[in-house]
């Protein structure tokens, strides 16, 4: 996980708690890992949400965006065809917010 040094080894909600097994990638305003929730032992992608301590209107913008991207998520969770949302919060403590997603792996299509 050397590609993001700032990235936590462990998240906590208030439903659940995950450890970062893996980096997936980054976007230009978040970083999706791959996670374990130590409550089921499932593992989940988690997008976090690139928060810049220098610009609070980003900050901000960011803060809805996560919201709303989740809102959409939990609105269309029973489409087969859109990632599954588990949950989504924001950590005062970190000032960071996250999306707890389905994992899709690729498969064989053979």
């Amino acid at each position: 996980m050397d590609k993001y040094d700032g990235v936590k080894k462990f998240i906590k909600s208030n439903d659940s708690d995950y450890v970062i097994t893996d980096y997936l990638g980054k976007g230009s305003y978040a970083i999706v890992v791959q996670g374990r929730n130590i409550n089921n032992d499932q593992t989940v992608a988690i997008k976090m949400f690139i928060i810049d301590n220098k610009n609070d209107e980003r900050n901000k913008r960011l803060q809805v965006l996560a919201k709303r991207e989740a809102e959409i998520l939990f609105q269309l969770r029973s489409h087969r065809n859109i990632v599954e949302i588990f949950e989504y919060f924001h950590s005062d403590d970190s000032n960071h917010s996250y999306l707890i997603l389905e994992l899709c792996v690729n498969k064989p299509t053979t």
